[in-house]
């Protein structure tokens, strides 16, 4: 089995620059999804109709993915994709407010203002790429309710009717 590192480098597979990957993820021919939680989460499926090993490790900068007579198929999303695809990444671990809860994986679209801006707040260690992500979001949100706000304005308010001149 052949692999490559795509180490802010060439991805061999498509043939382009690689940027940071927040959601790596591939589907091998039988359809077994091999997911890379962290930077170091080495992933490997003997795919039942190839009959190849797949393998898949790395998030962020560096990948590392095996080579293959029979492709894969590119589930990732990278930092260069739309932010509405980003939005939709499974790409952070929870574990509640209480911190002991049983670990669920969200994404940004399903987390309240609230716990973005507590990670924002207390996990400095975070990569700049994901914390430029978070920021985002809360743009994108106060944005989108801004709009929402001016729609149901215009509403309520009637609009502005010509003043009719009065004869003196």
């Amino acid at each position: 089995m052949k692999f490559i590192n795509a180490f802010i480098g060439l991805d061999i597979n498509k043939g382009k620059i690689m940027e940071y990957c927040l959601y790596n993820a591939i589907k091998t021919p039988d359809g077994t999804v091999l997911w890379c939680e962290s930077g170091h989460d080495f992933k490997t499926h003997k795919d039942s109709v190839s009959g190849e090993t797949y393998m898949n490790d790395g998030r962020g900068w560096s990948i590392r993915r095996s080579v293959n007579v029979v492709p894969y198929e590119d589930l990732s999303i990278s930092l260069s994709d739309p932010f509405e695809k980003i939005r939709t990444a499974k790409f952070w671990g929870s574990y509640g407010k209480d911190g002991k809860s049983k670990k669920i994986i969200m994404a940004l679209e399903d987390m309240e203002d609230s716990h973005i801006q507590a990670i924002l707040d207390t996990q400095k260690q975070i990569e700049k790429e994901v914390r430029a992500i978070f920021l985002k979001e809360l743009e994108f949100r106060l944005e989108k309710k801004a709009k929402e706000t001016m729609e149901d304005l215009g509403e309520v308010i009637p609009k502005r009717q010509k003043k009719k001149k009065l004869n003196v």
